[in-house]
């Protein structure tokens, strides 16, 4: 891993610890009571986007390597950014923080899902992808390291102490933010 990837994953994973020490039980417990609002966030994220790029995928004679990239970016649920941007334009945080925790958690196993079906099934791709080396634990581990490690930290975290989650919750926010914009820009 180069010092480029380690900076990008430790900035990604900041992020999903600064969302999950937003989450309380309340959150998934509004997700309960009110699954509807939650499923309707979700199907476009997991089935209408990657569905339509997938056959997007099919109808265009784009290069195999585009393809492959574009359904990698469709499988992927939106993230933390999406809670800031909500916050920001002062929507429903609640709902948003609901979608993208469950969304969270179903990446874990739709994700991967998702792009190698859709990968597999456009010839074009599946081809081109058998000339890569691509080992399916180290997704898992990318997948554990990113997402999963620090959601639980987080949600433990807030569960065991809610005050010191609380305060630091915003100022990562910001930082894990303005680092990536920072990554972005500088490269």
């Amino acid at each position: 891993m180069t010092a480029q990837q380690l900076i990008l994953a430790l900035v990604l994973a900041t992020m999903v610890f600064s969302v999950a020490l937003e989450l309380k039980i309340a959150d998934f417990t509004r997700v309960a009571q009110a699954p509807k609002a939650v499923v309707c966030g979700l199907i476009p994220q997991f089935i209408l986007l990657p569905v339509g790029t997938w056959v997007a995928t099919l109808l265009l004679d784009l290069p195999p390597n585009v393809e492959v990239a574009m359904i990698l970016v469709a499988s992927c649920p939106g993230g933390s950014l999406s809670n800031v941007v909500t916050h920001f334009g002062r929507g429903n945080t609640a709902l948003s923080v609901s979608v993208s925790a469950v969304a969270a958690l179903l990446a874990l196993v739709l994700t991967p899902f998702n792009f190698s079906w859709m990968v597999a099934t456009n010839p074009a791709t599946a081809a081109w992808l058998k000339t890569l080396s691509i080992d399916a634990s180290d997704i898992w581990i990318s997948l554990f390291a990113l997402l999963a490690a620090p959601m639980a930290l987080g949600l433990l975290m807030t569960h065991k102490h809610p005050a010191a989650a609380a305060k630091i919750q915003k100022p990562l926010a910001n930082f894990s933010l303005l680092a990536l914009l920072a990554f972005i820009v500088l490269g």
